[in-house]
Order: C-alpha cells, then structure tokens, then sequence
C-alpha cells in the first residue's frame, strides 16, 4: 500500500505490517523486522477499507486495533 508520511509517500508490503494501532487522530504502523513506527494521518476505517481491496489476510480486532492474521501465535476467548 502507499501511505503519505510526512508529505512523501511511503510504500509499505501488507506481509510485514504485524498490527496497526489508532491514537487520537494518527495511525501507528507496526513492521515486523524492524523497530521503527510508521505514523500517518488517516481514518483507521479508510485504510482497513485499502487492506481488504488488496484481500490480505488482516482482521480488526478491536476499534484502535488491525492486526496481520499471519502474526498471530495464539489467541483466547474471554469467558
């Protein structure tokens, strides 16, 4: 996908975003091989929509939460 951070725009491959987290107005991208954040300023509903289109594996696990299906090890269900 192609997100605009900074006022460049930034490619990022769906296969290694682990999870995405919403914060007040700005989504946190999480990458899985290396510690940088990516941030954008962006609707969490308008880039899930984005991720869908490309019919990749991503859940929303919660309002603030995207999480990557191929990064999750374990998962419980609440009683």
């Amino acid at each position: 996908i192609s997100l605009t951070v900074n006022r460049k725009n930034v490619d990022i491959y769906l296969s290694e975003i682990k999870y995405i987290q919403s914060e007040a107005h700005k989504l946190n991208i999480y990458l899985c091989n290396t510690s940088e954040i990516i941030s954008c300023y962006m609707k969490m509903d308008d880039l899930f929509y984005m991720i869908q289109r490309k019919n990749y594996d991503f859940i929303r696990v919660h309002t603030s939460y995207i999480v990557n299906k191929q990064y999750i090890t374990k998962y419980t269900k609440r009683p």
